[in-house]
């Protein structure tokens, strides 16, 4: 007896279809590998500039104010960095050696709590943020200032004319100064050594080199020709008590020589020179 081993039909189909199939994916072609992403790259950080050298120094150290009260104002003319100046120390003469006193980050220092009619050395150092020091300014020497007097006005039934300056007054003159170079400050101090009063009053000098006063000055009305200079009194300094002063002075430029004034007068009389 024979047995048939035909398969059905649907079978037949069913195994075509699926060797079509595995055909195609034999023959496909390869999908293409994604590209891949490239990683950002990091943008450098800025390079900051390097601060190596030191300020340079401050110049020019003067005496910058008037009708302070037991002090000295100075200034100077700014330093210069690579970076930066970040600011100034200013050291004072104490004793035998030079000690800071304050800091600041402008070019202005008012010294405070000296003592009036005293003279007191000083000098400037300019310091960067990275705390770098340039070298000492020229020192400055100067005499702290007594400030402005306190005036009352006495009442009086009539007013009283305007006298003119006293004439042949007994007086002394100084003249200090502190000289940078091409440029100095001169504080003139003047001091009534006679018996009576000085009402108002013109001091008068010449310059014996090419030296120019820097105008205005300060507590006296400056006038130059020439080498010819008058100081003439303000209002509330036009009265000199005897035996008491009042102090003077001016900015000044010269090329040369600054040789000081060889005599002084007051109202037209020579005066004693300090």
């Amino acid at each position: 007896m024979r047995i048939s081993r035909r398969l059905p039909r649907r079978l037949l189909n069913v195994g075509a279809a699926a060797a079509l199939a595995c055909a195609a994916l034999a023959t496909a072609a390869p999908s293409a590998a994604p590209s891949p992403v490239p990683s950002p790259v990091p943008s450098p950080a800025p390079s900051s500039v390097p601060d190596d050298a030191p300020p340079s120094v401050p110049t020019g150290l003067w005496v910058c104010g008037a009708d302070f009260t037991n002090a000295v104002p100075m200034c100077w003319t700014a330093a210069t960095d690579d970076v930066g100046v970040a600011g100034y120390d200013v050291y004072m003469l104490q004793g035998d050696a030079f000690a800071k006193i304050g800091s600041t980050t402008g070019t202005l220092y008012v010294a405070n709590n000296l003592v009036a009619g005293h003279s007191y050395t000083f000098y400037v150092v300019a310091r960067d943020a990275a705390g770098h020091t340039s070298a000492p300014s020229a020192p400055l020497t100067a005499t702290a200032q007594q400030g402005l007097p306190t005036w009352s006005p006495s009442p009086s039934p009539s007013p009283s004319p305007r006298t003119s300056p006293s004439a042949g007054s007994a007086c002394r003159v100084g003249y200090a100064v502190n000289d940078w170079g091409g440029g100095f400050t001169a504080t003139v101090t003047v001091t009534n050594t006679g018996a009576t009063g000085i009402s108002g009053w013109t001091l008068g000098f010449a310059f014996p080199g090419d030296q120019r006063i820097s105008p205005p000055g300060w507590s006296a009305t400056w006038a130059q020709s020439g080498g010819a200079v008058t100081a003439t009194n303000l209002d509330w300094n036009r009265s000199i008590a005897p035996g008491q002063s009042v102090q003077i002075g001016f900015n000044g430029a010269y090329t040369g020589a600054n040789t000081r004034p060889a005599a002084f007068t007051l109202n037209g009389t020579t005066c004693a020179t300090a």
